[in-house]
């Protein structure tokens, strides 16, 4: 075979939309697996590989298929299923058809893929084949069962034939299947089977499905090199796994994402309850739950939302109904654990063997979920006396690969973890036999439940999706809830000093720093208060809190005893006191709930500025620029505090963050607001404190204190991009609104360096740098792009000057002077044919220039009587308006020659203006009242 090495995807001639999306995904160039199966499949040969797991088998067999299929279909344009792709389990028939529409993610709807394994009912199967996708993923149970009920037929269109994990296909059981189907196949078709063991099954389906193949074995090592993969083990008794397991999470030695393999699903639910009594999260891949709830949690550890997984070798591979349907019964000749073999986890850090493999091939496919492709990855393996036997088959069957010792000892002392082995030994106690069956109950019944609505109801609301975890703790045991805290004298002596936090975990409040002491000295015992003691503090802070919940209580009570103290100590008629020729009407009423003003947080226009939307620690509302409307109003119940919002152009969809203790969400999470659907339909958790976010038709950009992220949107987003930047605590930034041209500006590393992202290139390409301009000396304060997105308009910390860079160039074609004396610029907004250009500052005045014709703009006295320099020859504003409100304001422009401002206290102008620089107020408004009730007066009542 002609020797490939230096081979780029680009060498194979492929469709430039494969490329695209092989570069989208971080492929830098084939794996071996892919470097000799291509070339071979492209040709048309039936191939037979075997490779190891994390090889890239599953690109190898799909680019090339894709490729001949867009071949197919520019010829004949005919609309049918050319390909099938089978699995042995349900989760990895998922993850195909997920691997294979990435690879599709630009030839959508060219070419289309349909998992019939998603579709639990026979109906939704049916209805899902209707339109004859190119490719089907299934497993045999799912494919026999339609073909026998002639909803696809494949003996005059299917091209390609496919047997994924090939030796498990027929260790689940599925022979008869296999050959059924294929009795149901043309009799030219090119197949592949990829397995990563070439066992007698495999050569049986080889002779079953395949004519004169290739057979491919990749000579390569089962596992990574030991500079890619570190192996560790642990010789220990079965107490001593628990102990060194637990001081290994709680002493924070155990970093990035972890999969935890495990014999039994019992044994998986014995090392949650045992975790989460230290408040380690951990979640359970569990073979007994349904399909939809396996993929959600497979899906959830791969985004990150859960660190650590715990996995068995107990599966399940179809329900009885379902063999029921292909009419056979099959008895499982072996079982294996598709959480090690197949299942794709993402970025996987750590593989631990709490319980050690049996056979050497499920060593290998466990360690092999690590150090996949070119990432560092550590397996660490835990043994007893009665797994010794397994061990010394590892390290005899790998001992060709590794020069020495790869199976490297993990040096403990026990005796350094003693006070972490009592708390273990209480702990472990606490897991029973009856509490592990009680929480295999509690789980199956819950998620049984939740799966059932999963397959229609969280179509429609993916928010409700976001809010199901699969992580919590089953019971809460207060008696133990001192185990979460990890005090100094427990901790080993090598490892006293480093400061380590205790988990807080989400369903407790209990949380402590490992520098605080266990135990006081009896000199610092604090004496046990007494009952009067107790009480009097009792009632202060039940009056404190009253006070908090309810201040117009404390005002009535503080206006009564204030009427009754000048009574009682002064014994004269209040008349007295205001004096005699004062008229006083004293009228006892019913006290009603005055609604005070609601707090405006955020407040800014849209990139289209036809609406303004005001972030509230009551909720949200969005009003219409011209004329004066509320169009979106969200209260107190629905959204809480909001900190910050962002209206996607002139639609009903808004993204919104929480604060406060009020806040519905965490401050570092972004939700999405559907209002016409009048519901949350996603969240997305950032890993700091979201400091702006700005949405596009094609984008959604979140902006962090030094960090931008720039995700796919609508739809799930999928993060395509990020930068860095300097420390940005007030989310500077701008969008254009033209969705033809779409740039993104934001400021640089650099103090005064502004960086735009074209996001129409960032989509089409795997990385785009950013254009650099040096805009200023100083930091930039406001940034504001034209519609059109070839004008950028900047101000710096300083104030005094607007500069105008042409975004192409790089290069200043204007500046503006608003004024001599520093001032903190608010907002800069172009007008939608970019002839103008207003701002706003705290001096409380909103300035408005001339772009197109700048010799509109007023010019200084200085130059008028021939004095020349920078300054006297700067561009003042053409007109200017003085809103007088001490609170920030903010401006766009309305229609024939008006600006609208609007301000943090509820005001809203509308300002007209002309080339002459008059500029005078034509309404008024104050968008936040105090109450929705006018004459809230009426509301008393006399007694």
């Amino acid at each position: 075979m002609k020797n490939l090495r230096g081979t780029t995807f680009n060498s194979f001639n492929l469709d430039y939309r494969i490329l695209k999306a092989v570069k989208l995904l971080g492929w830098k160039k084939p794996t071996l697996i892919q470097e000799k199966f291509i070339p071979l499949a492209l040709q048309g040969n039936d191939i037979v590989s075997r490779a190891r797991t994390g090889s890239g088998k599953t690109a190898a067999f799909s680019i090339p298929i894709i490729q001949k299929i867009l071949e197919e279909k520019q010829s004949s344009g005919i609309q049918c299923i050319r390909a099938v792709v089978l699995a042995p389990s349900r989760e990895l028939a998922k993850q195909l058809c997920d691997h294979i529409n990435s690879l599709c993610q630009f030839l959508t709807p060219e070419i289309q893929c349909v998992d019939l394994v998603i579709a639990e009912h026979a109906v939704a199967q049916r209805f899902s084949l209707n339109s004859n996708p190119d490719i089907v993923v299934s497993t045999p149970s799912r494919l026999l069962a339609q073909l026998k009920q002639n909803n696809l037929s494949l003996r005059e269109t299917l091209k390609y034939f496919v047997v994924d994990e090939a030796d498990l296909v027929l260790s689940y059981g599925y022979e008869s299947e296999i050959t059924e189907i294929i009795s149901y196949l043309p009799n030219n078709y090119q197949a592949f089977l990829t397995s990563a063991t070439m066992n007698e099954n495999v050569k049986l389906l080889k002779k079953l499905t395949l004519h004169n193949a290739v057979i491919l074995k990749i000579e390569e090592a089962q596992l990574p090199a030991a500079d890619q993969l570190t192996q560790y083990h642990i010789s220990c008794n079965e107490d001593e796994k628990f102990v060194i397991l637990c001081t290994l999470f709680k002493l924070k030695l155990i970093k990035g994402k972890t999969v935890i393999f495990v014999d039994t699903i019992d044994r998986c639910f014995k090392l949650k309850l045992f975790l989460n009594t230290f408040g380690i999260t951990v979640v359970i891949l569990n073979s007994e739950l349904p399909l939809n709830s396996r993929c959600h949690i497979v899906q959830q550890f791969n985004s990150g939302l859960y660190d650590t997984i715990i996995a068995s070798d107990e599966i399940s591979v179809e329900s009885p109904e379902e063999r029921k349907q292909s009419g056979t019964i099959i008895k499982l000749e072996k079982k294996e654990s598709t959480a090690s073999r197949g299942i794709d986890f993402n970025q996987i850090s750590n593989v631990i063997n709490f319980d050690f493999p049996k056979t050497v091939e499920e060593y290998i496919h466990r360690v092999g979920r690590t150090a996949r492709a070119w990432n560092q990855g550590t397996a660490l393996s835990f043994s007893t006396k009665r797994e010794a036997k397994f061990v010394s088959r590892v390290k005899k069957a790998l001992a060709k690969q590794y020069e020495g010792e790869f199976l490297k000892p993990y040096r403990i002392n026990m005796e350094e973890l003693d006070g972490f082995r009592y708390r273990c030994l209480d702990a472990l106690r606490a897991a029973t036999t009856l509490a592990v069956k009680e929480a295999r109950l509690k789980e199956i019944r819950e998620e049984v439940l939740k799966s059932t609505k999963l397959k229609s109801y969280f179509v429609e609301n993916p928010r409700d999706l976001q809010l199901i975890r699969h992580d919590r703790i089953f019971k809460r045991n207060r008696s133990l809830k001192h185990l979460k805290h990890v005090p100094e004298y427990i901790v080993p002596k090598s490892l006293r000093g480093v400061p380590v936090k205790s988990v807080q975990n989400d369903d407790d409040d209990y949380s402590v720093e490992h520098e605080e002491k266990d135990h006081l000295k009896s000199s610092d015992r604090i004496t046990k208060p007494s009952l009067l003691q107790r009480k009097r503090k009792a009632y202060r802070e039940r009056c404190a809190a009253k006070r908090e919940a309810d201040p117009l209580e404390s005002f009535k009570f503080f206006v009564i005893i204030l009427f009754q103290a000048y009574f009682l100590f002064f014994n004269k008629p209040i008349c007295e006191y205001i004096g005699e020729k004062s008229v006083v009407v004293i009228v006892v009423v019913d006290f009603v709930e005055l609604k005070m003003a609601p707090k405006i947080q955020y407040l800014r226009f849209n990139d289209s500025q036809d609406y303004f939307i005001c972030a509230l620690n009551t909720g949200l509302r969005v009003y219409n620029t011209d004329p004066f409307m509320e169009v979106i109003h969200l209260d107190e119940a629905t959204a809480g505090s909001v900190k910050l919002c962002c209206l996607l152009q002139r639609s009903n969809i808004v993204a919104l963050v929480c604060n406060g203790p009020n806040g519905k969400f965490s401050e570092n999470s972004v939700v999405i607001w559907d209002d016409k659907k009048r519901k949350f339909i996603l969240e997305i958790e950032c890993p700091s404190e979201v400091v702006a976010v700005r949405m596009s038709a094609a984008n959604l950009i979140i902006v962090l204190l030094s960090e931008v992220h720039v995700y796919t949107f609508p739809g799930q987003p999928n993060l395509i991009a990020s930068f860095d930047t300097r420390d940005n605590p007030k989310g500077i930034c701008s969008m254009n609104s033209d969705p033809e041209v779409e740039y993104f500006a934001f400021p640089g590393h650099r103090i005064g360096t502004l960086l735009l992202l074209n996001l129409k290139q960032l989509t089409q390409s795997e990385s785009t740098s950013p254009l650099s301009i040096k805009a200023h000396s100083s930091d930039i304060a406001c940034i504001s792009l034209n519609n059109a997105a070839n004008l950028v308009a900047t101000a710096s910390e300083k104030g005094t000057l607007i500069r105008i860079f042409n975004v192409q160039k790089k290069m200043k074609i204007l500046e503006f002077r608003r004024g001599s004396d520093p001032a903190l610029i608010y907002s800069i907004k172009f007008s939608l044919d970019s002839s103008f250009l207003c701002t706003t500052s705290d001096k409380g005045t909103i300035h408005i220039f001339s772009v197109k014709d700048p010799n509109l703009n007023q010019r200084s006295t200085l130059q008028k009587v021939g004095i020349s320099g920078a300054y006297a020859e700067s561009q003042w504003a053409l007109a200017k308006f003085a809103v007088g409100s001490k609170y920030p304001c903010y401006c766009c422009f309305g229609k024939e020659s008006t600006v609208i401002a609007v301000c943090m206290d509820g005001s809203y102008y509308k300002l007209g203006y002309d080339d002459s620089g008059t500029c005078t107020q034509l309404e008024y408004e104050f968008f936040l009242g105090t109450t929705e009730d006018t004459n809230f007066w009426a509301s008393y009542k006399e007694e």
